[in-house]
C-alpha cells in the first residue's frame, strides 16, 4: 500500500463542481449528437427526444442516449423530500393496485375466459414441475445476508447480527407449525441459547433508497430472523430454476439473447413498472403448490411501519418486496412461468428467459403476454419494452442491430473515481472527443492521474501503450507495476464473545446427531472460517469475514504486478 492518509478517490465533489460537469458533458454530447436537444429537467428521466433507433445514424444515437443519461438516475438532482414523497405514493398505489387483484380474487370479479385460465393452470403446473417437493426447515441453507434489517442497520456484519437479540414478524408465530419460529428454534437452538431463548416480535420498517432523478423507490427493512430463513428460501428456488435452464446468476445469458433479436426480431424484451411491489398475495396463493405457500407466507412480513409519518401499522397487500431475500427468485419464478405457459398454450416455441422481472419471449407473443400480466395487477413498461424494430435492452444491455448502444449512467455526484471511470468507458470512442478528454482530465488530482493497461478495473485511467516499473529483473522476473486505487472493505473488529457462534450459525442440528460434528473448521489469518464437509454443501455465509461490514470501505493505493502480453520479445529491459 502506497498511501496510509486519508483518500479521496472516491469523495464526492461538491454540488456545483458536479452539476457544472454535468452541463459540460450534456453540451458535449449534445454537440455530437447534431440534434441540440434543449435540456429540460421535466423531461430528463427517461427519453430527452426520441432517439430514432429506426432512422438516426449509430453515433447519434449513442450520443443522444448519453445526454439522458447524464441525467435520468443521477440522485443529485431534486429534494430528497419530494422524492420519498412521491415514492411513497407510488407505494400507496402499489397497495391498491394489489388490493384490487386480491379483492377479485376474492369474490370471482376478473375474466373467466377459457384463455386466462388455460394460461394460469398451465403456469400452476410449470411452477410446481419446477418447485417440486417442498424443502424442510432443517434442510435449507440459511443465513444472512450483507443487508440491514430492523435491528442491525449500521454495522450490517454477520458478527453484529448474532450479538442482536433476535427478532421475527408474527407471522413466523402464527405459521405452519413445520415451518413457524418453533422449529427455527428446534433447528438453530446456536442462535437463541445467548438471548435465553427469548424472541421478539416485530414489524418490517417501510424505507425509500434513491431510484432516479425523479423519485426513489420502496424497500421493506426486515426483521432479523426473517432474512436469515428468507436468504435460504432463495437459495433453493434460485437452485430449482437453474435445473430448468433459468440461470439467476448470469445476467450474461438475458444481454446475448437482447442482442441477437435486435438483429433478427424474433424475441421481445419485457420490463415490468414496479414489479417487486405488485406481486399480490392472492396471486402467489393461485400459482404456488400450497405447501409452498405455506413455507413462504409463514416467513414473509404482513405488516409495517413508516416512520417519518408516524403510520404504526400498515397490512401489506402484496406478498412481499424489495429487501426480502426470496422477492427476486420468487417474481422470477413466476414470470417464467407465465411467459413459458404462454407459448405453450398459443402452440409456440417456449424460447423464454427471464432474470427478475426482466423476460425474454417471443415477439409474436407480446399482447398476449401483456393482458395475462394485466390481469394479474402487473404493469408493462412501454418505455423498456421492446418487439418491434431494431432495439432491445435487457440486463444492462441495450442493443442495436447487435452493437451495443448502452451508456455510463451518472448516478450521483461527480468524483474523480467516477470520472476516471467515465474515461475508461470511452477509452478509443470517437463519441468522447480528444479535446473533452484532456479536459476530463485535467479535473482530476495529480497524484489520481495514475496509468496502466486495461483490463484491471477502474482504479487507474486506462492507456494501450502505457509500459510499466519493471519488477524484480535481477531475480529473473519478466512483468511490470503500476498504481491503481482499490476499495478495501473496513473490518470492525471486537473481542465478541459471538465469535466461536460465527463459525456454526449457519449449520442446522439433527435429531440424530449434532451436523457440526460432520465439518472441520480452522479459523485463518484473515479471521474468516473454512471447512471441509462430507457432502460438500456450504451453509451460507460461511467463509465470510464475520467483522466486514456492507458498503464500508477505504481506498489504497496499490501496485498491481503484470505481464504484458509480449513481454518476452518486446519488454524493456531493466
Amino acid at each position: 500500500m502506497l498511501y496510509k492518509q486519508r483518500e479521496t478517490f472516491y469523495e464526492p465533489w461538491s454540488i456545483q463542481r458536479s452539476q457544472h460537469m454535468d452541463n459540460y458533458l450534456f453540451d458535449h454530447f449534445n454537440l455530437t449528437s447534431g440534434m441540440f436537444v434543449s435540456w429540460d429537467m421535466d423531461r430528463i428521466n427517461h427519453s430527452i427526444v426520441d432517439f430514432g433507433y429506426q432512422t438516426n445514424s449509430l453515433s447519434t444515437v449513442r450520443a443522444l442516449r448519453q445526454c439522458s443519461a447524464i441525467f435520468s438516475k443521477n440522485a443529485s438532482y431534486g429534494s430528497d423530500s419530494e422524492k420519498e414523497d412521491k415514492a411513497f405514493k407510488a407505494f400507496c398505489e402499489s397497495e391498491n393496485n394489489c388490493k384490487i387483484v386480491n379483492d377479485s380474487y376474492r369474490i370471482q370479479a376478473f375474466d373467466n375466459s377459457v384463455e386466462r385460465e388455460s394460461i394460469l393452470f398451465l403456469a400452476r403446473e410449470k411452477i410446481a414441475r419446477i418447485l417440486g417437493d417442498c424443502p424442510s426447515l432443517q434442510s435449507l441453507r440459511c443465513g444472512f445476508g450483507p443487508g440491514a434489517n430492523t435491528t442491525v442497520k449500521n454495522k450490517t456484519s454477520i458478527l453484529c447480527k448474532l450479538e442482536a437479540k433476535p427478532v421475527c414478524s408474527k407471522d413466523a408465530f402464527v405459521g405452519h407449525p413445520d415451518f413457524n419460529i418453533g422449529t427455527l428454534m428446534d433447528t438453530y437452538p446456536q442462535l437463541f441459547l445467548r438471548h435465553n431463548c427469548r424472541v421478539r416480535y416485530g414489524q418490517g420498517q417501510l424505507s425509500f433508497v434513491p431510484k432516479d432523478s425523479r423519485k426513489h423507490r420502496s424497500i421493506i427493512i426486515e426483521p432479523l430472523l426473517n432474512t436469515f430463513v428468507q436468504k435460504g428460501i432463495g437459495l433453493v428456488i434460485r437452485e430449482k430454476l437453474l435445473a430448468f435452464g433459468v440461470n439467476l446468476k448470469d445476467q450474461r445469458i438475458n444481454r446475448n439473447r437482447a442482442r441477437l433479436s435486435s438483429m433478427d426480431g424474433s424475441l421481445a424484451t419485457v420490463d415490468l413498472s414496479s414489479a417487486s411491489d405488485n406481486i399480490a398475495y392472492a396471486v402467489v396463493l393461485d400459482l404456488l403448490p400450497i405447501r409452498w405457500f405455506e413455507l413462504l407466507s409463514t416467513w414473509r412480513t404482513s405488516s409495517v411501519y413508516y416512520k417519518k409519518r408516524n403510520i404504526t401499522n400498515i397490512v401489506l397487500q402484496k406478498f412481499s418486496t424489495m429487501g426480502n431475500g426470496f422477492t427476486f427468485e420468487l417474481q422470477s419464478l413466476i414470470f417464467y412461468a407465465l411467459a413459458y405457459a404462454c407459448c405453450v398454450y398459443y402452440k409456440v416455441t417456449p424460447d423464454v428467459s427471464v432474470y427478475g422481472d426482466d423476460i425474454i419471449l417471443p415477439s409474436t407473443l407480446f399482447y398476449q403476454f401483456s393482458g395475462i400480466l394485466s390481469s394479474l395487477g402487473f404493469t408493462v413498461n412501454s418505455e423498456k419494452s421492446f418487439f418491434e424494430g431494431n432495439f432491445r435492452e435487457s440486463c444492462g444491455g441495450d442493443f442495436v442491430n447487435g452493437i451495443n448502444v448502452r451508456p455510463f449512467y451518472v448516478k450521483d455526484r461527480w468524483s474523480d473515481g467516477r470520472l476516471i471511470a467515465f474515461l475508461n468507458f470511452y477509452h478509443n470512442d470517437p463519441l468522447l472527443s480528444a479535446e473533452a478528454r484532456d479536459y476530463l482530465v485535467s479535473q482530476l488530482k495529480d497524484r489520481h492521474k495514475v496509468y496502466g493497461p486495461p483490463g484491471y478495473g477502474d482504479g487507474y485511467i486506462h492507456d494501450d501503450l502505457f509500459v510499466g516499473n519493471p519488477h524484480r529483473r535481477s531475480d529473473g522476473w519478466s512483468g511490470f507495476t503500476f498504481r491503481a486505487f482499490i476499495k478495501k472493505p473496513i473490518r470492525r473488529k471486537s473481542k465478541s464473545a459471538f465469535l466461536d457462534l460465527y463459525a456454526v450459525y449457519g449449520l442446522p442440528f439433527s435429531d440424530e446427531e449434532t451436523r457440526i460434528l460432520e465439518r472441520t473448521y480452522r479459523f485463518t489469518r484473515s479471521f474468516a472460517y473454512e471447512y471441509s464437509t462430507r457432502d460438500d454443501r456450504e451453509p451460507s455465509s460461511v467463509g465470510r469475514d464475520p467483522y466486514v461490514v456492507r458498503g464500508d470501505f477505504i481506498t489504497n493505493c496499490i501496485n498491481i504486478y503484470y505481464i504484458p502480453a509480449s513481454a518476452g520479445s518486446s519488454a524493456p529491459s531493466n
